[in-house]
């Protein structure tokens, strides 16, 4: 994982996530709906609100599984 910080890339020193793993998560964030347009067009923007901060989010898919991007 990586963040961006002012322009600046910091990487967190973490494992990757897994595909699995994310594919959880976006399951879990996403109503059933949302998770099949993803499912068929191999992306979808939406926004999540975590701890009270609202977050604009961009799911993929790309060669080895999916990605996840927040702002």
């Amino acid at each position: 994982p990586v963040l961006r910080i002012d322009g600046d890339l910091h990487d967190l020193k973490q494992d990757p996530i897994s595909n699995s793993v994310l594919e959880n998560i976006l399951n879990n964030l996403l109503t059933a709906e949302q998770y099949q347009r993803l499912i068929k067009y191999h992306q979808l923007d939406f926004a999540v609100n975590v701890a009270d901060v609202r977050l604009r989010a961009n799911a993929f898919r790309h060669l080895h599984g999916y990605a996840l991007a927040l702002r």
